[in-house]
């Protein structure tokens, strides 16, 4: 495969790198520090509906030329398979209304882990498995539905096997957004997640193709990308095989707040500061697009 790309895609960071949960106070210091540094895109996250105002986002984003993304938490007690009734119903309903906040910041997808609580890990036979993904697109119905009236994606992130055991791949990931509708669903691909579940991350991009959604960078112990393992040039390689445009969000944890540190495993600082991860991730991809090149 090809290393050198001729595509410059828009470059996003998560708020998670300096804060959680995100409030309307927060996001007006970080958004325009963000913008000053040549982000394009300032990704949200959505822990608890109220954290923050979605109007109020629009207009700190707007006045600061930042487009959005969103992602969707799925904190304990989030569930759409193995788990009842009730406890469904209100995953759905978070979801519709973090659906609802991504139309109103003007966010074109919502991305993350929608099936499971992270951290949530259980064992099961072929049957049951096959089961268990059935019951998820059952569940995902719904809300994608809603999503497409919205002119909103969900992007369904694999996660690593630490963090859950019934979307670790691409492959399944595909099993499950392939029956349903390409204009409501598609793959949130995590680079941190894929390092440790594919064997040929590349390949993997270029099998997850039109359904790819989103993506979120990060090097391979969570910081900032480049100066690390993963080999970035062909990656990008493969984002363009697969006909990618959309943006590239660093996804990092800040260590100061314990909840974050820990669900995220950040046991250590992972650059010089918050900001210097943020604007060292921003340069390195920067540099491997044609468009900024020297």
């Amino acid at each position: 495969m090809p290393t050198s790309t001729v595509t410059t895609w828009p470059v996003g960071v998560n708020t998670w790198v300096w804060t959680s949960p995100l409030t309307d106070r927060s996001l007006a210091e970080i958004a325009p520090r963000v913008a000053g540094w040549g982000f394009d895109v300032l990704e949200l996250p959505v822990e608890r509906l109220g954290d923050w105002d979605p109007r109020r986002a629009a207009q700190v984003l707007a006045d600061n030329g930042l487009a959005a993304s969103v992602s969707l938490v799925m904190g304990e007690g989030r569930e759409l398979v193995a788990a009842d009734a009730r406890t469904v119903g209100a995953t759905q309903d978070y979801l519709r209304a973090v659906v609802d906040a991504a139309h109103t910041v003007g966010a074109r997808v919502i991305g993350g882990p929608a099936y499971a609580s992270v951290g949530r890990t259980w064992r099961t036979t072929p049957q049951e498995r096959a089961d268990a993904v059935a019951e998820l697109v059952e569940n995902l119905a719904p809300v994608v539905e809603h999503a497409i009236d919205a002119g909103v994606v969900v992007g369904l992130e694999p996660l690593n096997r630490y963090e859950t055991s019934l979307i670790n791949t691409v492959d399944q990931a595909l099993d499950v957004v392939g029956r349903l509708p390409a204009e409501g669903i598609g793959l949130m691909l995590d680079v941190y997640h894929m390092n440790i579940e594919e064997r040929d991350l590349p390949a993997a991009v270029v099998r997850a193709g039109a359904r790819i959604a989103a993506v979120q960078v990060c090097g391979n112990d969570r910081g900032a990308p480049g100066g690390d393992s993963i080999d970035w040039p062909a990656l990008l390689a493969a984002l363009e095989r697969a006909g990618y445009a959309g943006p590239l969000v660093i996804e990092s944890f800040t260590g100061q707040n314990a909840t974050i540190a820990t669900a995220a495993s950040i046991w250590r600082p992972l650059a010089a500061s918050q900001d210097v991860l943020a604007t060292e991730g921003l340069a390195h991809l920067r540099g491997l697009m044609p468009a900024t090149q020297v």
